[in-house]
């Protein structure tokens, strides 16, 4: 499964991040796969459903573009705990609106 070490590494770092909360460091984290002619980048997303957690297969790579991620149901399972990234601001100016709603300021911070 390309992209299957990578993903369960990255499972495993964002586990050790969940539990112990070092700070300044978020347990969201972004994964990125290079292949000859494609770069994937995707976030690690996940749901637990009791005991199981269910991750996303590997980086994708053999998955065509339409086909859905295994974590877009439409309504979830009962008692599924969702794991998801939060929003990233794309720009200077939607950075400042993330931090200005959530009370905090971007000054001081390198552009």
């Amino acid at each position: 499964m390309p992209g299957g070490l990578g993903s369960n590494l990255g499972y495993q770092l964002t586990d050790l991040l969940k539990r112990t909360s070092p700070s300044g460091i978020s347990s969201h984290l972004h994964y990125c796969w290079v292949y000859l002619g494609k770069v994937i980048i995707k976030t690690n997303d996940h749901s637990i459903v009791g005991r199981w957690t269910i991750l996303p297969a590997g980086s994708g790579v053999n998955q065509r573009e339409e086909t859905p991620s295994v974590l877009e149901t439409p309504q979830g399972e009962a008692g599924e705990i969702a794991f998801r990234m939060p929003r990233i601001a794309q720009s200077w100016d939607e950075l400042n609106q993330i931090l200005n709603s959530a009370g905090a300021k971007a000054e001081g911070s390198v552009t």
